[in-house]
């Protein structure tokens, strides 16, 4: 057995959540009942989404988390085993239910979610303090979300700057006070958001491709190194101080349930970062948009998510 003596880890931080799915023919008004179509449980979480899809293509992963020791965690503790994922981070809350996501996913591949954290908010600066050393030994590139408290993300980016580990955040869900959080924008090397969260970010609309790449600029004068705005069946927009490119998504797909697209972007950029760090960013964007685009004409999250030997071999050339 080989032994890699430069381990390629990937640590990842944020929330691990029981998605449960509806889906139906459209969105109910207020105060109406509807009867769905289908239903399903499956596990979500932004970042655990994002571990998953990493783990999926080959990356080595750990997952930093916090979930309640009810049936829910113990679920998902057998899951991330199953994906191959460290679970020696994973912290659990004895008096707290397991965070959960309420999704609705209508015929149009339109979705809206009620996200409870549940324990993830829990998740203190203390205890991601007693980790550290563990969590950023080997490792790589450090991945999270705006899903734990400000004040939790803000001691991690900091300890990955003092382990000298480069940072890849989502800012998804918004914080509910952006501007009291200002100084966590300077210690993301790549801030990924769509349009939704640019927009709130923002207070400017994003109707167009010229309208994103002021939205880009406006959120890049934050402090953050680079920033890469996903916008569905438009692609996605790549800004640093010196470029802005448009990277188009490669073929009109027909979407099935875009619960996840993001997640599953996220997890493939990480591991291209990782394992193919010489990569021009337009052509790693480029290969996770078509992994994306693959999970969404699957139904639910993480179960939409494509192993590597289901993907075209040119995507790891």
């Amino acid at each position: 057995m080989e032994i890699d003596e430069n381990p390629r880890v990937c640590s990842f931080m944020g929330a691990s959540v029981m998605d449960l799915i509806s889906y139906v023919d459209r969105f109910p008004e207020p105060g109406e009942t509807i009867v769905g179509n289908n239903f399903r449980k499956g596990f979500g979480g932004k970042a655990a989404n994002a571990c998953v899809m990493a783990a999926r293509l080959g990356l080595d992963c750990r997952m930093l988390c916090k979930i309640g020791n009810d049936l829910f965690g113990d679920q998902m503790i057998e899951n991330f085993k199953q994906q191959n994922i460290s679970t020696e981070f994973i912290l659990r809350c004895p008096d707290q239910m397991t965070g959960t996501a309420s999704i609705t996913v209508t015929r149009k591949a339109e979705c809206n979610i009620v996200y409870v954290p549940g324990p993830t908010d829990l998740l203190t600066p203390d205890e991601i303090n007693k980790l550290s050393d563990l969590l950023f030994k080997n490792c790589r590139l450090f991945v999270s979300t705006f899903e734990c408290i400000p004040e939790s993300l803000h001691t991690a980016l900091l300890l990955a700057r003092k382990h000298k580990v480069p940072t890849l955040i989502n800012g998804a869900p918004s914080f509910p006070k952006p501007m009291e959080n200002s100084h966590i924008f300077p210690l993301c090397d790549i801030l990924c958001v769509n349009e939704s969260e640019a927009k709130l970010m923002t207070k400017l609309r994003v109707d167009t491709i010229d309208d994103c790449r002021i939205a880009c600029k406006m959120i890049l004068d934050k402090g953050c190194g680079s920033v890469i705005l996903t916008m569905g069946s438009n692609g996605a927009l790549y800004v640093n101080r010196h470029q802005a490119i448009h990277i188009p998504v490669p073929n009109k797909i027909q979407p099935l349930d875009t619960t996840g697209a993001g997640d599953s972007f996220m997890g493939s950029l990480a591991f291209y970062l990782v394992h193919f760090p010489n990569l021009t960013i337009e052509e790693t964007i480029k290969r996770c948009n078509r992994i994306a685009s693959i999970a969404v004409t699957k139904l639910g999250t993480q179960d939409s998510y494509p192993y590597r030997n289901e993907l075209p071999d040119e995507l790891f050339l």
